[in-house]
């Protein structure tokens, strides 16, 4: 973000920033506050929106806030990066107007959606795109979606292509839908209570990983990142 924030900091008199360039970090304290975050996010902490602006290039990250928040908060969009404050800073512009960009996208019936090289999916938090899939990054990870309205079935299935992040280490997680646990006893055909009637809606699927373990804690490289699985594919079936 650092380059891209130049003419921010300039325009909006911001008075100080944690974002800085560094040629070495605490790589263990910046997972550390990154995880502390998405709890402080999740719990609808409205207090960590007093006098700071949160700034993200990830419309991921800002779809998800958006669905925590709503329009509680302000989402600008300036120079390709997004600050989101509980203040009002300016007047929005025709490329920030919500409805065109925080819209989240249906996931259509019967059609795999393969995360290797996708951007039909709205992924929230605790993903990393790698070349193979999302792999989880941290205890919590989830994905935001909507169900086309044609076709609609109360009796859906959930099919999920998921593998262990490091081959030799089972990567456990529960899952969820819309606050509710879901059965893993067969990935392939995960039964799914989808209420007609609020298609419309939003729907979330969340995983929530029991003890995701990172490369520096096994002495296999220096990164800091809690991983437990990679998603590969995803599809609703009737």
């Amino acid at each position: 973000l650092y380059y891209d924030l130049r003419t921010i900091f300039l325009n909006y008199n911001f008075e100080k920033t944690d974002i800085v360039y560094l040629a070495r970090y605490n790589r263990e304290k910046i997972s550390q506050n990154n995880y502390s975050l998405i709890e402080n996010f999740l719990s609808k902490d409205f207090n960590i929106f007093k006098d700071t602006a949160f700034l993200t290039n990830d419309l991921n990250m800002v779809k998800k806030i958006h669905y925590l928040y709503g329009e509680n908060l302000y989402y600008y969009l300036r120079n390709n990066i997004w600050i989101i404050t509980s203040t009002h800073i300016s007047n929005l512009n025709n490329t920030e107007i919500l409805k065109d960009n925080l819209i989240i996208k249906k996931i259509l019936i019967n059609t795999k959606i393969n995360l290797q090289n996708s951007k039909s999916l709205d992924y929230g938090f605790g993903w990393d795109k790698q070349s193979n899939g999302l792999a989880s990054n941290g205890y919590y990870s989830s994905i935001l979606f909507k169900v086309d309205n044609k076709n609609c079935s109360e009796n859906f299935y959930l099919k999920l292509n998921v593998e262990n992040y490091y081959n030799d280490i089972k990567g456990n997680f529960n899952l969820y839908l819309n606050n509710k646990i879901l059965s893993k006893k067969n990935l392939n055909r995960i039964p799914l209570k989808i209420n007609c009637d609020n298609v419309q809606n939003y729907h979330i699927l969340e995983f929530k990983y029991q003890e995701p373990i990172s490369l520096r804690e096994l002495n296999r490289g220096l990164n800091h990142s809690k991983r437990s699985i990679i998603l590969k594919e995803i599809e609703i079936i009737s």
